[in-house]
């Protein structure tokens, strides 16, 4: 059964990676980094009946230009690959990546993360909300 189940349009469900009423800053280097260089922002999602997923990013200070916010999943913590969305962090406001259907390796119970990479390690990014929605 469909998150939400019933006849219709797939639900769309929300899931929090960060939500901070004050901007958190983020000094993001050019390698790929898990958010804020931590794994406690990692979240457990099932995903086996989802078919699609987005990342939204309330980027309070842009980032260097260029540089990159992306989800990635992992079915052991260890190994990660790429879930599809992408914002760019070089832009303020509300980034939205647009609907990405999952990768088949995805479709399952899996751990999924946010990394930065392409900064510099010198230019500050301000982040309010870090989101994925799947559905």
């Amino acid at each position: 059964m469909r998150f939400g189940g019933g006849p219709g349009p797939p639900t769309v469900r929300s899931v929090l990676l960060l939500s901070e009423s004050a901007l958190i800053n983020w000094v993001l280097p050019a390698a790929v980094t898990e958010l804020l260089g931590m794994t406690r922002h990692r979240l457990r999602l099932d995903l086996t009946n989802e078919t699609a997923v987005r990342l939204l990013v309330n980027v309070g200070a842009a980032g260097l230009g260029g540089s990159k916010l992306r989800l990635q999943y992992s079915t052991d913590q260890a190994g990660w690959s790429a879930l599809g969305p992408e914002i760019d962090a070089g832009s303020s406001g509300l980034q939205e990546s647009g609907w990405v259907a999952l990768p088949a390796g995805a479709r399952s119970d899996v751990y999924v993360r946010a990394v930065g990479l392409d900064g510099n390690g010198i230019a500050i990014l301000g982040l309010g909300l870090v989101a994925v929605q799947s559905r």
